[in-house]
């Protein structure tokens, strides 16, 4: 299951009801000097305990989020016998998204059109592998070029999100184009496959889905 939305307008983000946190939580929260970034992170709190709430039957605040800096967030409610789905977050902008499997780790990347610097992120090709970059030099186009590439980094960030590792998984220690440069289904990281799925939410709004397959 995937979900979306859109945060808050970010000179709004101080009105919004803040919902049940954690003591955690709401110091991570009022620790963002960035209005952006902090409706992101409050509006997927929302989301998610929104998701968490209705699947496990319990109350907000008996449900406990952490998470480290740069690794996806995990989930404790000890006031439910059911298992915990799995689950990730992303953002882009002012959308958030939310991926969810009822047991299998799973990560998820999103990234809208105006958030695209290609110029910018250009120098970060030496993070794929040598046949990535080669797919890359085959392109026509700057246009072009710079779909492959976001296509490329959005089913790595997936990966690496699903691993639990983050980006302590080296994102050229594992390929997500074939030889002819084809996105391939299966991706093999960390001694695990992970099926991979490009989904455009909304014009101008793409997601990678990584899911572990067995």
């Amino acid at each position: 299951m995937v979900l979306f939305g859109k945060a808050a307008i970010w000179d709004s983000v101080s009105r919004i009801p803040i919902p049940p946190l954690h003591l955690a939580e709401m110091l991570r929260y009022k620790a963002y000097k960035s209005g952006i970034a902090a409706a992101q992170f409050l509006y997927g709190r929302i989301l998610l305990r929104d998701v968490l709430v209705s699947y496990l039957g319990a109350a907000p605040e008996q449900i406990d989020i952490s998470a480290k800096e740069h690794i996806k967030p995990v989930a404790e409610c000890r006031a439910s016998a059911l298992r915990m789905p799995q689950f990730n977050l992303s953002h882009s902008g002012p959308w958030v998204v939310l991926g969810v499997h009822c047991d299998r780790p799973l990560g998820i990347d999103i990234e809208c059109d105006d958030q695209r610097e290609i110029d910018t992120l250009s120098n970060m090709t030496d993070l794929f592998t040598p046949n990535e970059r080669v797919c890359l030099a085959r392109c026509e186009n700057h246009t072009e070029k710079a779909e492959l590439f976001f296509r490329i980094w959005r089913c790595k960030e997936a990966v690496m999100k699903a691993t639990g590792h983050g980006f302590g998984l080296a994102p050229a220690s594992f390929e997500v184009l074939t030889q002819e440069g084809a996105f391939k289904s299966i991706v093999h990281a960390e001694d695990q496959d992970w099926h991979i799925t490009q989904v455009t939410l909304l014009p101008g709004l793409d997601c990678a889905v990584a899911v572990r397959t067995s």
